[in-house]
């Protein structure tokens, strides 16, 4: 498993890509679900933005007042070359120099997957939770998305969900490493397809991803909004049974007539390996 959890690993990944990658998802496949909770007047925080053209498209679609921070000086050197138009930071999400509630929107594309790759896992993600929170304004949102299930990461967020085993090592007790979340925003939550999804690799991908939504109390008070095109469970639990099922016929031996070049080539190199054993036994 890479080392995701160690600012080199990102340096030397960086140092080495030309062209931006998104994790999880292009900004395309969550756009109808942000914008009900953006305002193109908002003051928009975007961590741990590395290269990926997320950045770039909340811009394009009219977000300008957008800051994008990342830990490595590499990756925001490039940005901000490339598209010096933005504002691009080098800055730790730990420990920010923002002043508190500067921002409307908080914006985490899977820095939260990254922070759970750290050591004192449990300790880094709640602390990152209290940082982006001191510069939220009241009644603006910090949005999550991640690509694990709610039942791993919910507990960062609100009091009412038990945190559970850590993703990284199941046998590393580190529960009590938790800084209980802040209890003056309201949480909703739900899941949204991965769009590099599919029934071919389907068993090997997540169906979805998680899409965490924390609005700040104000005096205006709390009405949660309907996502779009979120999965239910049971559509969740069908797409997986394709997938298994999709699996299972692709290892079931076809007739050769039906066979692709590659698995003939296959088929015949089997045989040629078995053959080539029976006869160095004879």
């Amino acid at each position: 498993m890479p080392e995701y959890g160690r600012k080199k690993y990102w340096e030397d990944r960086y140092a080495g890509e030309d062209e931006g990658f998104d994790w999880l998802w292009g900004y395309d496949s969550v756009r109808s679900n942000l914008r009900l909770f953006m305002k193109p007047t908002d003051r928009i925080l975007i961590v741990g933005c590395g290269n990926a053209d997320f950045s770039v498209d909340v811009f394009k679609d009219g977000y300008t007042n957008c800051v994008n921070i990342d830990t490595s000086e590499v990756v925001i050197q490039q940005m901000s070359e490339r598209y010096p138009q933005q504002e691009w930071r080098v800055m730790d999400v730990l420990d920010m120099d923002f002043e508190d509630d500067e921002f409307d929107v908080v914006l985490d594309k899977s820095l939260i997957d990254t922070l759970l790759c750290y050591e004192n896992s449990v300790r880094r993600v709640s602390e990152m939770v209290q940082e982006i929170r001191r510069v939220t304004k009241p009644g603006g949102r910090y949005i999550s998305m991640s690509l694990h299930s709610p039942e791993e990461i919910l507990a960062y967020f609100s009091s009412k969900y038990t945190l559970a085993p850590s993703p990284v090592d199941p046998s590393i007790d580190d529960v009590h490493e938790r800084i209980p979340p802040p209890e003056d925003w309201q949480v909703q939550h739900c899941r949204l397809r991965n769009p590099r999804w599919n029934l071919r690799e389907g068993s090997e991908r997540a169906v979805a991803h998680t899409f965490v939504v924390c609005t700040v109390d104000h005096p205006g008070g709390y009405a949660p909004i309907d996502f779009v095109d979120d999965i239910s469970e049971d559509e969740m639990k069908r797409m997986g049974l394709e997938a298994a099922a999709a699996k299972e016929d692709a290892l079931k031996p076809k007739a050769l007539k039906e066979a692709t070049v590659d698995e003939m080539l296959q088929y015949l190199d089997s045989a040629l390996e078995a053959r080539l054993g029976s006869a160095k036994l004879r």
